[in-house]
């Protein structure tokens, strides 16, 4: 192995090439972890200098990474300013070939709490960083030129793809970690410095996107913000009563085409009636997004709320239509709280919900879409 990481300064860009694959498939196998960890990670950081090289060597490279940031500690290696910023310049360059593998190593260098804090502004993450450490130079504008280029990078309405050679759809598990922390949970529900838009209100747009990496980390924000309830249940409120319509984007992926009695119907919010589309075909999303709905219930205005919008009925056609279990018996636990006496509703307190209830970051099914790709 020694001798193959020799071979990635040679002078011929197919010598480098054919190194840098060999690496990369041995990057991925837990018998050779030792060996990047010797040296105090001497390998790492070797291949970190290396991600400027030729495109095709360079993709190699960060699917070496990729691979290997499986491992926090080697995350931790990573965690260096200068590196963490060339990734983002070439997520947010418009023609860079490399921008999916950037977002893709990002998204897991973002398990690291460390990492986000960096991220975060300063006020958010000061108690995450040592009496001791310089203050990072990276800041939360890039995050916001990051939820920028998410939200162009899709190309959807029919508008132009930022660049024709990514998605960005790993970004979404960069916000989803970014959110299972409470300083990043807050920075979402505020607003951008781009263009003061309410940053959450540009993600929930996706819960219904046909990529299931972008609707999973979105609908693991939705999750992890919801805990902040209490502050910002304007949220959940429709555009005109002057929320972003959380709770509009929550229910359509959970919605089926059963017909309902027009009373009944008239209580829905208006692109609930009569809605013909399909439900989210992931139980674990489901899941997420029914225990945003049991979060809400942990407050009297956020139960009166769903109460008005007729969720009780919308729970219970998916309930009928539910195989999974897990996501059976949350739907109970929220029904169970709308329809009871509020008397006896009022000792269910946030603090019980919350032991029922965890902060998700990306998931293991990220990761091994992760695999797939590369």
């Amino acid at each position: 192995m020694d001798e193959i990481l020799t071979y990635l300064d040679n002078d011929r860009e197919e010598v480098r090439l054919l190194a840098a694959e060999n690496i990369a498939s041995l990057s991925a196998s837990p018998e050779m972890l030792d060996f990047f960890k010797k040296d105090n990670f001497a390998a790492v950081q070797n291949l970190m200098q290396l991600i400027n090289d030729e495109v095709m060597v360079a993709h190699q490279i960060l699917n070496s990474l990729i691979n290997l940031t499986a491992h926090i500690e080697i995350c931790e290696v990573m965690n260096i300013d200068s590196f963490i910023y060339e990734l983002i310049l070439k997520i947010v360059l418009p023609k860079c070939l490399l921008s999916d593998p950037c977002c893709m190593l990002l998204n897991n260098l973002t398990k690291s709490p460390a990492i986000i804090s960096k991220l975060l502004p300063n006020s958010e993450n000061k108690e995450n960083i040592g009496e001791t450490q310089a203050p990072s130079k990276l800041g939360y504008r890039h995050l916001d030129n990051l939820l920028e280029i998410f939200c162009k990078g899709d190309g959807i309405n029919g508008t132009k793809k930022y660049n024709p050679h990514a998605n960005y759809h790993f970004l979404s598990g960069v916000f989803a970690n970014i959110s299972a922390t409470p300083g990043g949970a807050e920075f979402l529900l505020g607003k951008s410095t781009v263009d003061d838009s309410q940053r959450l209100s540009r993600l929930i747009v996706f819960t219904t996107h046909k990529d299931k990496i972008r609707r999973s980390g979105v609908i693991s924000v939705i999750k992890n913000t919801s805990f902040l309830i209490e502050k910002e249940l304007k949220l959940f409120k429709p555009v005109e009563d002057g929320g972003i319509n959380l709770l509009g984007h929550i229910l359509i992926p959970l919605a089926g085409t059963e017909e309902y009695d027009d009373e009944i119907t008239e209580k829905f919010l208006p692109e609930l009636q009569y809605y013909e589309g399909t439900r989210e075909s992931d139980a674990v999303l489901r899941q997420f997004l029914v225990e945003a709905l049991l979060i809400m219930c942990s407050t009297l205005e956020g139960r009166e709320l769903l109460r008005d919008k007729g969720v009780y009925y919308i729970l219970q056609k998916l309930h009928l239509w539910e195989k999974s279990e897990s996501v059976q018996e949350v739907i109970e636990k929220t029904v169970d709280l709308l329809q009871r006496d509020e008397d006896i509703c009022q000792i269910t307190e946030k603090v019980k919900i919350s032991k029922i209830v965890e902060v998700v970051d990306s998931d293991d099914e990220e990761e091994e879409e992760i695999n797939k790709l590369i």
